[in-house]
């Protein structure tokens, strides 16, 4: 056969299709239409539909599902729409919905009428804590955990039995009928820190939406009788769908950080103010060498702001003469932390410390402060300013500043271009970050 003749057979196989083809359609104008609900399943078109096939009773839809086109042969054949995956029984889920006013927590979780809770806790104060340092007072700071993790962590209250924090944060909870853990510890620089005492809190017993303060009594987990005082604190626990989920991870995100209060404001953020120290001397430093001498530095800390002095080797009364500035941000605490270390070969001896507040002192002026570490270890002498804050009246105050008639046209004047050459060595540029 030739291929002239092969191209006619294949032709004529390719009329011959599209003939019968078109015979088909002929044949009650619905013919494609009608041959593919007859070669798909039915589809049940309701929800009572399908319950009804469910049960064993199936019946045949009066009108046919256009498979191509599903919601719109629904509406031109006056059929309902199709059930959705969640009423079908396809997936499952738990809105937050039908909680009446009142209820617990824990009857909520048992009927399920939730996916899970936000926990939101305001704590406010310690009351007659218990003394761990030597000086009779304590740093209490309060660890909270649930279901043997840590979901937050407060700041440390420096030398106070009745300290007030005034924080707040959101978790998520899964299972409210786990009890949540407070632990009270005192922060201590040299070694772990010492337990204050601890509190349990069920949560599945606290009234939905509703901030439920409480009063709680530390005990000893050992068993002991000595009384470690009182935390308060106000909790309220909202139920809440998978929808919620992200905004409050968020929430908590921002909050806290593993377990972490917010960290405070510091580099690519707006400072206030500025404390400029002078670091002048040390008087009678206690020896921590067996050559009854001590190599003595310090180190300075505000909020976020750290700085690290030079040692002076093998004296009791250091001469550092060093100057440094720490930035003061609007969240800053006004609590300036002075510790002297011993410089050793292995690891640096703790000397002792001292706390000075700033907000005691008066803006821009210079300040004169011997300040006497802890435990008689010595004294520090420093001058102290603070600068940059807009504190009414002072000379950063914008709103104070009068311009004095005249200066601005002298200065114009002054630097005119003709008078450039003149004054070369006056002219620069000046870049602000």
């Amino acid at each position: 056969m030739s291929d002239e003749d092969l191209r006619d057979t294949d032709a004529g196989k390719k009329k011959g299709f599209f003939s019968s083809l078109k015979r088909s359609k002929s044949k009650g104008g619905r013919g494609r239409k009608n041959a593919k609900s007859r070669s798909m399943p039915q589809l049940p078109q309701s929800y009572a539909e399908m319950k009804h096939q469910m049960n064993g009773n199936v019946t045949k839809p009066t009108d046919q599902f256009n498979i191509s086109q599903p919601a719109k042969g629904a509406e031109e054949d006056g059929a309902a729409p199709l059930p959705s995956p969640t009423e079908a029984g396809g997936l499952t889920e738990c809105p937050a919905l039908d909680v009446s006013p009142g209820a617990l927590a824990g009857d909520v979780a048992r009927a399920g009428k939730c996916s899970f809770f936000a926990l939101e806790v305001e704590l406010k104060d310690g009351k007659d804590l218990a003394a761990r340092d030597k000086t009779g007072t304590s740093d209490p700071y309060v660890k909270f955990k649930s279901d043997g993790k840590q979901i937050y962590k407060s700041k440390t209250v420096q030398k106070n039995l009745n300290p007030q924090w005034n924080e707040k944060f959101c978790v998520p909870i899964e299972d409210i009928t786990v009890p949540l853990i407070l632990k009270v510890l005192d922060f201590d620089r040299v070694g772990n820190d010492d337990p204050m005492g601890r509190a349990v809190v069920d949560l599945s017993g606290i009234e939905i939406d509703k901030p439920t303060e409480m009063i709680l009594d530390l005990e000893d987990p050992d068993g002991g009788k000595e009384k470690l005082g009182q935390i308060c604190a106000i909790f309220t626990v909202q139920p809440k769908n998978y929808e919620d989920r992200q905004e409050i991870s968020k929430r908590s995100a921002s909050t806290s950080k593993k377990g972490q209060p917010p960290k405070e404001p510091g580099k690519g953020q707006l400072w206030d103010g500025l404390v400029s120290i002078i670091l002048v001397e040390g008087k009678k430093m206690i020896p921590m060498d067996d050559s009854g001498l001590s190599d003595p530095y310090c180190r300075f800390r505000l909020g976020n702001e750290k700085f690290k002095t030079k040692a002076c080797k093998e004296t009791l009364n250091p001469q550092w003469k060093e100057q440094f500035d720490l930035k003061m941000f609007p969240d800053s605490p006004m609590m300036l932390e002075v510790t002297v270390w011993d410089r050793d070969i292995r690891k640096d001896e703790f000397m002792g410390r001292c706390q000075i507040d700033l907000s005691t002192l008066e803006r821009e002026k210079s300040h004169k402060i011997e300040a006497a570490l802890e435990d008689n270890a010595g004294i520090v002498v420093m001058h102290l300013s603070i600068t940059g804050l807009d504190a009414p009246g002072c000379e950063s105050d914008l709103n104070a500043f009068t311009e004095k008639p005249g200066k601005r046209a002298a200065i114009t004047k002054q630097f005119m271009l003709k008078n450039t050459p003149k004054k070369i060595k006056e002219i620069g540029w000046l870049q602000v970050q």
